[in-house]
């Protein structure tokens, strides 16, 4: 069983499930946030501060209760245009904080080595792939001379080259991009087929936000609604009780 937390935008969401870990009332094998942690709603009334003391207040009761098994972070759009400057300058998420940049920027440098793009692994029977906005057929077959075979381990390799750099920035029309589609940073649901893509027969993202539900699909879902969700042992997406 795999807790997942989509999208955090310095909600708190993640506290409740994360101290039922530590409390060992769960005891999932693994634990998944989906990416973007910063660049907060102001409509939801979470500043920038405060986006970033939740961070904080995650990645510390994480050292102190959970370590040394780390839970996977990804990374999400709203992370990487802070990272990366040619990532930030065509693919920027909209709500960059100018007057933060520096900080969250060095947050996210201090914490690279827990940081990546993708993470994979088999549960229920399935290759399963977790990104933060997903990996389409069409972007996949664009970058596969890139790329080689669709695993985590080469989408994380992007990030060590230019090239890969440019890949991950690619934004679709559906985001008002100018590439055909998007990449795992930043595809909308839209562009994600409901079929296996190459060796992956199921994948989980956020990113593309959602009033009241996730959506699910055979191949595929899209979990970004603000709260959090269980990967079953039998590859079946379940609601966290919070309660």
């Amino acid at each position: 069983m795999i807790l997942i937390f989509p999208d955090i935008h310095g909600r708190s969401f993640w506290k409740k499930p994360l101290q039922d870990v530590i409390d060992r009332k769960i005891n999932p094998d693994n634990i998944v946030f989906l990416g973007d942690y910063f660049d907060p709603y102001l409509h939801e009334g979470i500043s920038v501060d405060e986006a970033i003391i939740n961070w904080h207040e995650l990645t510390v009761k994480v050292w102190n209760n959970l370590s040394p098994t780390i839970p996977i972070f990804l990374y999400g759009n709203h992370d990487y245009h802070y990272l990366d400057n040619y990532f930030g300058k065509n693919a920027n998420g909209g709500r960059m904080s100018s007057k933060h940049v520096n900080e969250i920027r060095g947050i996210l440098k201090d914490n690279k080595n827990i940081l990546q793009i993708a993470y994979q692994t088999v549960i229920g029977g399935k290759n399963v792939l977790f990104t933060h906005a997903g990996v389409n057929a069409n972007w996949y077959n664009c970058h596969k001379d890139l790329i080689g075979s669709l695993t985590a381990k080469n989408l994380n390799n992007l990030a060590n080259s230019e090239e890969g750099i440019e890949a991950l920035s690619d934004i679709g029309a559906y985001r008002w991009g100018n590439q055909e589609t998007g990449g795992p940073l930043w595809n909308d649901v839209n562009e994600l087929q409901d079929e296996s893509v190459a060796d992956i027969d199921f994948q989980i993202c956020g990113h593309s936000q959602q009033k009241e539900n996730p959506v699910i699909k055979e191949h595929f879902a899209m979990l970004d609604c603000r709260k959090p969700f269980i990967l079953n042992d039998k590859c079946e997406i379940e609601p966290y009780p919070m309660h």
